[in-house]
């Protein structure tokens, strides 16, 4: 499944006024990351909350 909106690249080009590009990483990719390592973080926090106790 490829990202709508860099179709899989994770880069974006966004328009530099009349005269050129520039590139960028995509947001969605980007959001989607850091998504899943808060998720993982919080996971790992809980699993060593239980060992503690």
């Amino acid at each position: 499944m490829s990202c709508e909106l860099c179709h899989g690249s994770k880069v974006v080009q966004q328009p530099l006024g009349s005269y050129g590009f520039t590139f960028a990483p995509c947001p969605n990719c980007t959001n989607e990351i850091h998504a899943h390592y808060d998720q993982e973080l919080e996971r790992k926090l809980a699993y060593g909350e239980q060992k503690l106790a």
